[in-house]
């Protein structure tokens, strides 16, 4: 009887030492450096250099109409890199440093691949769209432009001025530049090179564009309709850009949409 009693006691003693042991290891690898380190990363998510990154890429995505899964992973990951840049670790020296103003709405003024679009005088401090292979037809870039009041043949019509870009994975590419307006105005589209000079233009009378043995609808370049003019596939290397003109003739003033797409080459600039 005696013996069976001390057995217990040992087992018990066994029992009690064994989940001693085992909690003092727990308690040790948590307190460790590097747990630590991993709980902390773990609770502060993604550095702010990284979330910087991040929300910018999605920025470009969203300007260029890119829907690839990689942007859409970009997108996704930017609404809670946004949360962590507001936080006061990526506001605090030596942090991340303050966040970066998130770009605005209007599209990228530089390409993915391509070295910045420079203008010349006309489109100077003007914003640029970049055309990728992403903009199609059936999804064009879309921005809108603020257009003053037009005054049929007044000398004081201000033309308004916009910059447009090719980033294509091929060598060159057709642009194709589509203006917006409500009918009955009536406006001129020319694209100019760097230097000022055209490159393609199409000013027709939009009100009535076809008459038949006077007009056709068709322009240097593309082509009038009512409530529209369009650059139809203008050969653009890769890389390129242009300046585009845009020239009030019968008009109020107020917002006109511009769209931007690429395509099969149609026409060659001048």
């Amino acid at each position: 009887m005696a013996g069976k009693r001390i057995w217990v006691v040992l087992t018990a003693l066994v029992f009690v030492i064994g989940a001693v042991a085992a909690g003092a290891a727990t308690s040790s690898a948590s307190n460790s450096p590097r747990a630590s380190a991993g709980g902390a990363r773990a609770e502060a998510g993604p550095s702010c250099k990284k979330c910087k990154r991040i929300v910018a890429k999605a920025k470009r995505c969203k300007a260029q109409n890119d829907d690839s899964a990689k942007c859409k992973r970009a997108i996704k990951k930017a609404k809670r890199c946004k949360k962590v840049l507001k936080s006061e670790r990526c506001r605090k020296p030596g942090g991340g440093g303050s966040p970066s103003p998130t770009p605005s709405s209007s599209p990228s003024s530089g390409g993915g691949s391509c070295p910045a679009y420079t203008p010349g005088e006309q489109g100077a401090g003007k914003p640029t769209s970049i055309v990728t292979d992403a903009a199609t037809a059936e999804k064009p870039i879309e921005v809108a432009v603020e257009v003053g009041e037009g005054v049929p043949e007044s000398p004081e019509n201000a033309p308004v001025y916009y910059n447009v870009q090719v980033d294509a994975a091929a060598a060159e590419a057709g642009l194709y530049v589509r203006l917006e307006f409500e009918d009955p105005e009536d406006m001129d589209m020319y694209l100019n090179h760097a230097s000022g000079e055209e490159a393609a233009h199409v000013g027709g009378y939009n009100p009535a564009p076809v008459i038949p043995g006077q007009t056709d609808g068709t322009g240097d370049g593309g082509h009038s309709e009512v409530g529209a003019e369009q650059l139809d596939g203008i050969r653009t290397a890769d890389c390129g850009g242009y300046t585009v003109d845009i020239r009030p003739f019968q008009k109020t003033a107020g917002e006109k949409t511009l769209k931007f797409w690429r395509g099969q080459v149609q026409n060659d600039p001048k």
